[in-house]
């Protein structure tokens, strides 16, 4: 299932990009307001792990980050060369999970109105770098369920502030970027044998949403 929404996301991002590659035709697009769209696929070994764990002791990680980023970029000004403006994501999901012995564990963040100031160096020949901080407000879910045993799930979730640095190349409309992800969220019980380990006195994790992602998508 998540092979097929990775595969519907990248063809609408490609089919878009297709009716709007002619509309800018050779113009300098480096500090034009707009509209972005990206594929993000990352990892991160402490990625939804709880802060009690030493770093070092986590062997092994989910795995594959994978999710989607759709935002807008407003330019307050430049000089043909520099400029500055505000980079504004109204929804950016990732997801991670693993198996091991039936047992499959999983963490989700999606941050909402995630804000912050951006700066861009133009290339020319419509090219340029981007540099950006966004402060993320997160929904993060994480947790372990059987494969056969789902009713005995250990799920938690709690919301707070992530943050994200990253920089990104672009071509025209195309977008190419990477950024790191860092923050640790306060989760709650959001099953009922989670629920029942707080009541008898197991305090619920506190989770890192600490990843590299890569953007691959579009800038319109």
């Amino acid at each position: 299932m998540k092979k097929i929404g990775l595969l519907l996301a990248v063809v609408l991002l490609f089919g878009t990009a297709s009716q709007s590659f002619a509309r800018y035709g050779k113009s300098d697009i480096a500090f034009k307001n707009g509209f972005s769209l990206n594929l993000v696929l990352g990892g991160g070994k402490t990625y939804g792990t709880d802060t009690e764990m030493d770093a070092g002791d986590i062997e092994e990680g989910l795995g594959l980050i994978s999710g989607l980023q759709i935002g807008n970029r407003w330019y307050f000004g430049d000089n043909g060369t520099f400029g500055g403006g505000l980079m504004v994501n109204w929804f950016d999901f990732g997801y991670a999970s693993r198996t091991d012995d039936g047992t499959v564990s999983l963490a989700s963040d999606v941050a909402f109105f995630e804000i912050g100031p951006m700066g861009t160096y133009s290339l020319g020949n419509d090219m340029a770098i981007d540099a950006y901080y966004n402060l993320r407000p997160t929904v993060l879910v994480s947790g372990a369920f059987g494969e056969e045993d789902s009713d005995n799930a250990m799920i938690y979730s709690g919301g707070g502030l992530s943050h994200a640095l990253g920089t990104a190349f672009r071509y025209k409309i195309f977008n190419v970027g990477v950024e790191y992800v860092l923050g640790n969220i306060s989760t709650a019980g959001a099953s009922n044998i989670a629920k029942d380990l707080e009541e008898i006195g197991f305090d619920a994790p506190t989770i890192r949403t600490n990843s590299f992602r890569f953007m691959l998508g579009f800038k319109f």
